[in-house]
Order: C-alpha cells, then sequence, then structure tokens
C-alpha cells in the first residue's frame, strides 16, 4: 500500500474510534443507592444474574460512568462465613468489558467445581490499567484506584473471602495480561500470583506507544497520548507502569506467562497471527529480565495465536496451579527490593517518602531486619516495617550524602524506626525527558545513566523475629513442572514487519471488537 494510502486509513481508523466514543451509551444501574464503607466508593446494587453470577454496579469519582463487576460465586457457596474462599481478579482485554471473560472467554464454565470467588471487573475499553495522567491533570479515569483501593476491600468487606495476600491472585489476556503483571508489581503485597494470557506486558516495544497513545482518545473525549502522556516526553511515567521495568518488584509472587508466537502451528493450527507475534515480543522481554533477576517463574511459548481458544487453555491450566499456590502459600520476601516513580510509597511494611524537584525512579533495596538501600535524589524518610521491640534504642549507620553517621534510634510504639536519608540535591528535570537527558550529559554522567546517590543504612540490633505465613516452604514449587510450549523465537528481520503489521492489525481488530459488542 502506498504510504499515501496509509496514512489515510490511518486517518480513517481514528475517525472511527472517536465515532464510536462519542455514540457510547451510558448505562445507568439499577437499585438502591448507597454509600460504601470504601471511601469514595457507592455501592448502587447488585444483580444476580445466574445460579452462580453476580453483578455489582458502583459510581466513584475515580470513574467517569458508572461501573459493572461481574462476580462467579463456587458451587455450593457458604455467606455465612465459616468457610472462607480465595479471590482470582480476572481482566478482560482491549475493546472488552466486564462482560467479556464470560462471554467469550466461557469463564463460568471453566471455574465451574472450584473453591474460588471470581471477580471480573470493567477495566475501560482501552483504561490501560491505569491512574491516568491526563497532562497534568490527573483521572478520571483512576481504574488503578478504583481496582485496587476500593473494589477490592470492598470485595473482602461484603464476602467470606481469605482476606488478604494469601488469598488473592490476578489474571487477565492481552491489555488485561498488562493490567494482571502491572498490578502485581506495582502491588505485590496484594496478590501472591499473577497469571498473563498473550499480555502486552511491554510497553517498551516500539510498536506499543503509538498504539497507546491513540486508543487513549477513544475513551469518552481524552486526547491522544493521556494515559501515561507523549512516550517522547514522558518516558520515565511509561516505564513506572510498565512490567518489565518493575520485575524485581515481583519476587516472591508466583508468576505465569503464556504467549504465542504468532507462528502457524501448535493444538489450534491456526495461520499466521502478528498481533500474537508482538504479544510475543513483549513477554519475552519479560521473561529475559526475570530470569536476569533470578525471580522464579513459568515461561510458556508456542505456536499459538491472539485469541479466545488458547486463553481458555491457558485459563483451564492455570486454575489447578493457583489453588495449589493458595492451599500452600509463600511468604513475604525478606529482604526484598522495589522500583517506584512515586515520591511516596508503601510496601510491606516499609513506607518511603522522598522530597525531589522533578519525576524519576527510585529503588529501594535489600530492606528487611539488617537495614537497607536507596537509591534516587532528595531528601528521604524511610520507616521500617514493624521489626523491633517498642521503646528499643537500634545502633544505625548511615551513608548516604552528607556522609557516615552513627546513631542510636528508638524504635516507636509499633516497633518501626524513622530514619531520615540525604540522597543530594534533587534532579531539577523529569528523568528521561528530552531536557532531563540533556541535563544528565552535561552532569559527566555515563551515557545512558541518571544522576542519583544509592545510601546505605545498617541495624546492629537483632530485630523481633517477623511473622511468617504457615506452609510457605511448598512457594509454588511444584508448578515449575508444567511443560512449557515449544518456543519459536523471532529473528530481528522478520520482526519488524510482523510488528508493524500488528499495530494496524491490533487496533482496527480492537475497535471491531468495540463496534461489534453493541
Amino acid at each position: 500500500m502506498p504510504i499515501s494510502s496509509r496514512v489515510a486509513a490511518a486517518g480513517v481508523t481514528l475517525a472511527l474510534a472517536l465515532t464510536l466514543a462519542l455514540l457510547a451509551p451510558v448505562v445507568p444501574a439499577g437499585g438502591q443507592s448507597s454509600p460504601s464503607s470504601v471511601a469514595g466508593l457507592e455501592h448502587l446494587g447488585t444483580e444476580q444474574a445466574s445460579t452462580r453470577g453476580q453483578i455489582a454496579y458502583f459510581r466513584s469519582p475515580a470513574l467517569t460512568a458508572v461501573a459493572a463487576v461481574r462476580i462467579l460465586l463456587p458451587d455450593g457457596y457458604d455467606p455465612s462465613g465459616a468457610t472462607r474462599y480465595p479471590v482470582l481478579y480476572l481482566l478482560h482485554g482491549g475493546a472488552g468489558s466486564s462482560t467479556r471473560w464470560l462471554v467469550d472467554g466461557n469463564a463460568e464454565a471453566i471455574t465451574a467445581g472450584y473453591p474460588l470467588i471470581v471477580v471480573m471487573p470493567d477495566g475501560g475499553p482501552f483504561g490501560f490499567y491505569a491512574d491516568w495522567w491526563n497532562f497534568g491533570v490527573g483521572g478520571p479515569p483512576k481504574w488503578e484506584t478504583f481496582h485496587l483501593s476500593q473494589l477490592l476491600p470492598w470485595i473482602d468487606e461484603q464476602y467470606p473471602t481469605v482476606a488478604g495476600r494469601d488469598g488473592r491472585a490476578v489474571a487477565g489476556e492481552s491489555m488485561g495480561g498488562l493490567g494482571a503483571i502491572h498490578y502485581a508489581a506495582k502491588r505485590p503485597d496484594l496478590f501472591t500470583a499473577a497469571l498473563s494470557f498473550s499480555g502486552a506486558v511491554d510497553t517498551n516495544l516500539f510498536v506499543a506507544p503509538p498504539i497507546v497513545e491513540v486508543l487513549a482518545a477513544t475513551e469518552g473525549l481524552n486526547l491522544p497520548a493521556a494515559v501515561f502522556g507523549p512516550r517522547v516526553t514522558d518516558e520515565i511515567r511509561w516505564r513506572g507502569h510498565n512490567p518489565v521495568d518493575l520485575a524485581g518488584n515481583l519476587r516472591g509472587v508466583y508468576l505465569k506467562l503464556d504467549t504465542g508466537t504468532g507462528v502457524s502451528g501448535g493444538p489450534l493450527g491456526v495461520g499466521g497471527d502478528p498481533v500474537e507475534g508482538a504479544m510475543y515480543q513483549m513477554g519475552s522481554a519479560l521473561h529475559e529480565r526475570l530470569t536476569q533477576r533470578g525471580i522464579d517463574h513459568i515461561w510458556n511459548s508456542g505456536p499459538g495465536c491472539h485469541c479466545w481458544p488458547q486463553w481458555h487453555d491457558d485459563l483451564r491450566e492455570g486454575l489447578p496451579l493457583l489453588m495449589e499456590r493458595f492451599a500452600h502459600p509463600a511468604p513475604v520476601p525478606s529482604p526484598f527490593d522495589y522500583t517506584s516513580i512515586d515520591p511516596s510509597y508503601a510496601m510491606y511494611g516499609w513506607q518511603v517518602d522522598i522530597t525531589r524537584p522533578a519525576l524519576e525512579q527510585s529503588e529501594l533495596s535489600n530492606a528487611g531486619p539488617g537495614g537497607f538501600s536507596l537509591r534516587g535524589s532528595g531528601d528521604a524518610r524511610v520507616r521500617t516495617a514493624p521489626l523491633f521491640e517498642p521503646g528499643r534504642l537500634v545502633g544505625t549507620t548511615v551513608a548516604d550524602a552528607a556522609g557516615t553517621t552513627r546513631a542510636e534510634l528508638v524504635a516507636d510504639e509499633d516497633g518501626r524506626l524513622a530514619v531520615p536519608v540525604s540522597l543530594g540535591p534533587g534532579n531539577p528535570f523529569q528523568q528521561l525527558s528530552p531536557v532531563g537527558t540533556v541535563w544528565a550529559a552535561a552532569t559527566g554522567a555515563p551515557v545512558g545513566t541518571w544522576p542519583s546517590v544509592t545510601a546505605s543504612v545498617r541495624f546492629d540490633s537483632a530485630p523481633v523475629a517477623p511473622t511468617t505465613t504457615a506452609g510457605a516452604a511448598a512457594a509454588g514449587s511444584a508448578a515449575t513442572t508444567v511443560p512449557p510450549r515449544r518456543s519459536l523465537p523471532i529473528t530481528g528481520h522478520e520482526a519488524a514487519p510482523a510488528l508493524l503489521a500488528a499495530l494496524g492489525a491490533l487496533v482496527i481488530s480492537a475497535l471491531l471488537r468495540r463496534a461489534t459488542a453493541r
């Protein structure tokens, strides 16, 4: 196709996307409106949709419209609380909604017989499971906030769940696979397991930014690139939500990555699929990063398509492995590493607050009873988990931008220490932005690096022994015996045209799926 024709086709595609967005109906939920004990969440009612199925409706300032959440209860469900059930959060892909896993995914039949609550929330047709940046204005939509800070605690309040990390898993297909691994990497304290079925788990791949930037415009009246900002100016914001860049956070989470290569063959015997070829490239990048870091995971790849029959098999295969994990949960990793672009974050009982002028990545490393390291810039305050006896004097050695000092810190009434840390002057420009990259080079920083300070903190006193999860010794070892599909790598000269084709194919197919759904 001539270049002019391709440009015209792209314009038609974008026009179609905007038209579909404008025509999208707003469907109000019925039932009695009632406040929820979860801050900001209003439960509008719950309908019984089938023997096992329910539909709960919500309004939240995190969203622009009423959200529907489909819930599958187990056979023989006991609402009394005498039986506690683990929960699987099952996320849909692009152009989908909370109905996708029921209508196309056959989830009700596949999950029958499992003592498991399955929650299938709305995630926006192209919401990308993120709190949108909206060029500095912020959300709505704030899908991450709705799912993790509102819906999750509401489910634990309303149903007899195993209300903790040991009783939660997250999975999804395509865009939902991105959401599943992103949520587990952002909040490994909430999920013991994460499964990705043909997931778009690496937005660093060159076809991903234009797809995400264009599809953002189909969500209501949002501008292109409203999710994370333009990649060229806001790369660090993209990386702060990208599973490959957050891979180190996933240690201790049971991980299974199922991805076809897009090459014809396999059990389904389908032809070539450039969209799945792109997903294979993304999954390979995450697999390689996890392997480099020594993080256990299952990489299951081979001939296959970006299609529901494959995802049916992925869910069928994954469910018994999840139930085994729920039966034998793993302990929280200690010490642990955690990477974030947020200036303040909490993980596994630790709290980090950094004062700095611009957005950049920081990393808390080897955080445990013996101390921690923190990399970044600016002034930080780290509050430990409750590791010590309340009131105990703890000898502390801090080596940071201000030098090396020794002090005795007093554990507070909860057994935590508050440690001030200097990471040097805060970098004035956003990391990986054009001006930030030029500024970093001007400071003499090596090419590809970012000016930062790594502070080291060590504790002398023995902490109180932490409480560990019972039965943790079996941390997912049985699952690693699953035989992987045959891996067929796509070479560089084959990948470029396939991935370029995937850009158009994924956009068009997603929009057509959305139009057909109406």
